[in-house]
């Protein structure tokens, strides 16, 4: 919905395991992709047109709503529509996570899906979903986790606590030699195992000393193979336990309770066919409620209009005329993913920016043997794309365009491009950061 002028991503999610599987179960997408090496246009507007049904099913409503659509109201009728809860009941609470992660990133004024992915890029990692001090609910946590901490109620299974030496290796001086530790080591190896076994009790204290009222211990039978059970036992029984014996219990499959909203329906069960128009629960007009500066492109969405309108501009060699100029700004404007707001302004914007590249001095060597959006690879495979590649026969120069400030890691990312460039081929390197809001040119050295 973002870039569907991004092949890879679109063949990932149609190639991969989350659309619906029986819609499509006799079509070989491999042998189609195959099938058109010679094409340029990006791939959605080939399937669009050879599979037109599954276009309108899949990918249509979504596409039609791209610049209305909240992230959070896409990804739940995506879920809904694809029946992921169905089919993956395994990943049910990690789309609900997602989902929270979502609606509290909207309360924070994140509310576009541009917006959302790049707040999403950046701290994924550390994305937690807040639970409120009152809501009574059951936390799962390791004995580590938990030191510090208090609850009314503390469940504690496999106490099978074995004290051993653990896996990391011993010195031995005398031989120099690293080895992992055995009985043969003698003190070494106890002096390591006193050590694991004080560990364990540690773990044990820490896990029956977090609850204020009560605890449910779950401790083995099978004493042979867990030596650590005969100890338990022993601490037991100067223990006054509230039932007097500790009580065997047999875990079954829960089952799955009844709902108490009346004509409630499990997400769960199987989806079935959707008659109403996909997003159709949407309200058809929409009251904007955003701050105002949600309203003026992202710094991503500004950039890839920039980028778009001089990979427009005609690369004849000739000096650009104004025309040249109004055409590479309307061709780019109309060819980018996501709706331009304020257009007059942008455009206005636009074209002062390309005008500032035309006059550049070497603009016209740029233009006349640059390729724009230039692939490269490096050693490990890893791709890298450039904004221009320029090879006249006597050097090579790489240009990047930038907006914003100036920051060390856009040179860092210039020299990796511009060794790349070295070691394919004999010509020698130049590299050029062009800062298109700040009207600076750097020449950036290896």
């Amino acid at each position: 919905m973002n870039a569907p002028d991004d092949n890879l991503a679109f063949w990932t999610l149609l190639n991969g395991r989350y659309l619906r599987p029986e819609k499509a179960k006799n079509i070989a997408f491999d042998d189609w992709l195959c099938s058109g090496s010679a094409r340029r246009d990006a791939l959605w507007q080939f399937f669009q047109k050879d599979f037109q049904p599954l276009w309108d099913e899949w990918f249509a409503p979504f596409r039609r709503e791209a610049g209305l659509i909240s992230p959070y109201d896409a990804v739940s009728d995506a879920l809904r529509r694809f029946g992921v809860f169905w089919r993956f009941p395994d990943a049910d609470s990690f789309a609900r996570r997602f989902q929270e992660v979502i609606y509290l990133a909207e309360q924070r004024g994140i509310v576009g899906i541009s917006s959302f992915l790049e707040y999403w890029m950046q701290h994924s990692s550390e994305e937690k979903v807040p639970m409120p001090p009152t809501l009574k609910s059951i936390r799962i946590m390791t004995m580590h986790s938990a030191k510090g901490l208090k609850f009314p109620v503390v469940i504690a299974p496999w106490l099978e606590l074995e004290g051993h030496a653990g896996d990391i290796p011993i010195f031995l001086k005398e031989m120099k030699l690293l080895a992992r530790p055995c009985p043969e080591m003698g003190n070494l190896y106890y002096e390591r195992l006193a050590a694991g076994v004080r560990e364990a009790l540690h773990l044990l204290y820490v896990t029956w000393t977090r609850p204020k009222d009560e605890l449910y211990a779950f401790i083995t039978s099978t004493k042979k193979k867990f030596k650590s059970a005969e100890a338990l036992d022993s601490m037991l029984k100067d223990i006054p336990l509230v039932s007097g014996e500790p009580v065997p219990c047999r875990l079954d499959e829960p089952s799955e309770p009844e709902s108490s909203f009346p004509g409630a329906r499990s997400e769960k069960a199987e989806p079935s066919e959707c008659s109403e128009r996909p997003l159709g629960w949407l309200p058809d007009l929409k009251i904007f409620r955003a701050p105002k500066d949600v309203m003026r492109q992202t710094t991503s969405q500004r950039g890839i209009l920039a980028h778009r309108c001089l990979e427009c501009l005609l690369l004849s060699g000739e000096p650009c005329t104004d025309k040249d100029i109004l055409s590479a700004v309307s061709q780019g404007m109309t060819s980018v993913p996501f709706p331009v707001h304020d257009p007059s302004a942008a455009k206005d914007e636009l074209l002062d920016i390309v005008k500032w590249v035309c006059s550049l001095p070497e603009a016209s060597r740029w233009l006349k043997w640059g390729i724009p959006e230039q692939e490269m690879m490096d050693a490990s495979g890893k791709v890298f794309r450039a904004d221009l590649v320029v090879d006249d026969g006597r050097r090579v120069t790489v240009v990047d365009y930038k907006t914003g400030k100036i920051e060390d890691d856009h040179r860092k990312q210039i020299a990796h491009y511009r060794q790349m460039l070295a070691e394919a081929q004999p010509l020698p390197v130049e590299a050029v950061l062009v800062y298109l809001d700040r009207r600076v040119v750097e020449y950036v050295d290896a």
